[in-house]
């Protein structure tokens, strides 16, 4: 990096790593989450097909819990999260790791989150997040139904997240 560069276009996830990039050069960035324009969707979701779901409920079910427990405990002890990452994938820093997930924390809990609920998939957003990929990949808005696709029956409730089931 040789700081010449006015803007880019990446994923927030990254921003540890170019602001340890660009502090190499004497720079700083700004972050400006497409949030903040105005464009609100979904940008991640399991997905298993409809033959697992039927032939294997429970492990679809644990997994899901195990995976929101997963997300809970990174945020909580990012450092620790960097660290084991690190220990699996030795070429992946640590810190940035850790300062990733820091960075990405008002993406994951928010207040959306907080009031539709961690892993929850509203018909008005998955609506709006079908709008946008459509009009991205030039689809017609009708030639899919987002909620065909979208199945809440796994989704664990606040109780099951807590471990109070």
């Amino acid at each position: 990096m040789v700081g010449n560069t006015q803007a880019i276009i990446a994923w927030v996830t990254n921003t540890a790593l170019f602001e340890q990039q660009a502090a190499q050069t004497g720079k700083e960035i700004k972050v400006l989450p497409w949030s903040e324009g105005g464009l609100s969707l979904y940008s991640s979701a399991l997905l298993a097909s409809d033959k697992f779901l039927a032939s294997r409920p429970d492990v679809a079910k644990r997994f899901i819990k195990a995976y929101a427990k997963s997300i809970q405990f990174a945020y909580q002890h990012p450092n620790k999260a960097g660290q084991d990452l690190h220990k699996m994938v030795p070429e992946v820093d640590a810190d940035i790791v850790a300062a990733q997930i820091t960075s990405i924390h008002n993406l994951v809990f928010n207040k959306i989150s907080q009031h539709d609920g961690f892993g929850m998939l509203t018909p008005k957003r998955i609506a709006a997040t079908w709008k946008y990929v459509a009009e991205a990949n030039n689809l017609s808005l009708d030639s899919l139904d987002p909620e065909t696709v979208v199945n809440r029956a796994f989704i664990p409730s606040h109780d099951e997240l807590k471990g109070r089931e």
